[in-house]
């Protein structure tokens, strides 16, 4: 069981090193190529939503039918064909980034499939509340070392290069899944028998309200790639974009770890503050949007990144447990999956709304939209587990 969680956890940790190179610095290229024009950002980002969930729909039934461990190796397979692309295609990315977009939604959707499959058969609560946790002060160290070497090496290196690294990183994501060893059943995805089981057992309330809490989760997809874009409009240099993301990770590293060591109504205070401190301090964006104004905005972002995924994480992944539905852990995911969907997909048709309008104070205006909606994740979420955890 240790092996199993150790290696899921390198897996995991290898695919957020990743996301930091082609959610900040390709979608910063994105966005510099395009002539820092917010709606082909938007587009990208939806044709990345509708790729993730179709592909996770399809795959969960593989998942499920077959060892959830082949669903992420073909995951990393497209993934090297991904990176491969990004290179190839440096110079034409003002032209590719929808394919771009898509395919990144594709590795995401195969891969998400299998593993939150893998995470529901070897984690409980118990365990999966430090799994979070460690994952994330692991996350946050990657997160501290590896923007600002990707900075570095774009500016200084080149593009081509870069990618070639973070290649390297994914075939060692594929070596890494043949550590993982788990017995579990095998079977068809069988959704209306798991909807009577949670009428039988009498939580569907429980289950709707939840699936409710985590669309609000899926609604502020967007405001890690505002902060990005917001850097980026300020500073302009990729070097800037990793040192942001590498000090921001030390202040995140402190406040998860006061976080989850903290008890009681003090843990409950954390959590309130992050949920609430970004809304107030995002109101400096609207009177400038300035290399001050930006530090202010991101830092108190921090609190709320930091926090709230650690028990949202958890909430979905024990959702089940939760519920008392184990048997049913694939349709589980693939039922919270779609409320992350549907609140992704409400996000990103604000996010094109506000690149097709192209003003400024509207960008901003979404930012607070963004924070608004995740703030009342936390708060329900906070509320949800109370009555029912």
């Amino acid at each position: 069981m240790r092996r199993n969680i150790v290696a899921i956890m390198g897996i995991n940790l290898c695919l957020s090193l990743l996301s930091i190179f082609i959610n900040t610095f390709l979608v910063a290229k994105v966005f510099e190529v395009t002539g820092y024009a917010v709606l082909p950002v938007a587009l990208y980002f939806l044709l990345q939503i509708v790729a993730l969930f179709a592909l996770y729909y399809i795959c969960s039934y593989t998942a499920k039918m077959f060892n959830a461990i082949w669903t992420v190796r073909v995951s990393t397979v497209v993934l090297c064909v991904f990176l491969i692309l990004v290179v190839l295609l440096e110079n034409k990315v003002a032209t590719s980034y929808l394919l771009f977009g898509a395919l990144w939604g594709v590795v995401q959707g195969i891969y998400w499939a299998g593993m939150n499959y893998l995470l529901s058969a070897v984690l409980d609560e118990r365990r999966g509340h430090t799994y979070w946790s460690v994952s994330y002060i692991f996350s946050s160290i990657i997160g501290i070392v590896f923007p600002l070497t990707f900075g570095f090496a774009i500016d200084f290196g080149s593009w081509a290069l870069t990618s070639f690294l973070v290649l390297c990183v994914s075939v060692l994501m594929l070596v890494l899944t043949w550590f993982v060893h788990t017995e579990q059943p095998h079977g068809s995805i069988k959704m209306l028998s798991f909807f009577n089981e949670l009428r039988a057992k009498n939580v569907q309330k429980r289950a709707i309200l939840l699936w409710f809490v985590i669309v609000l989760w899926g609604g502020n997809f967007f405001s890690g790639v505002l902060m990005t874009i917001l850097i980026v409009l300020s500073y302009g240099s990729n070097v800037s974009l990793g040192m942001f993301g590498s000090a921001f990770a030390v202040v995140g590293i402190a406040i998860i770890t006061i976080y989850k060591t903290s008890r009681g109504k003090f843990k409950a205070g954390i959590l309130w503050f992050s949920a609430i401190i970004p809304i107030l301090v995002s109101c400096v964006l609207y009177f400038t949007i300035s290399p001050t104004s930006v530090i202010l905005y991101n830092l108190a972002l921090v609190f709320m990144t930091s926090v709230l995924p650690v028990e949202s994480s958890n909430a979905k992944s024990c959702a089940p447990q939760y519920l008392g539905v184990l048997e049913y852990k694939i349709e589980s995911h693939l039922f919270y999956e779609s409320a992350l969907f549907v609140g992704r997909l409400l996000g990103a048709g604000l996010f094109v709304l506000v690149g097709v309008l192209g003003h400024k104070n509207l960008l901003v205006g979404c930012v607070t939209m963004f924070l608004i909606i995740y703030a009342l994740h936390g708060i329900t979420l906070w509320f949800w587990k109370r009555r029912f955890v």
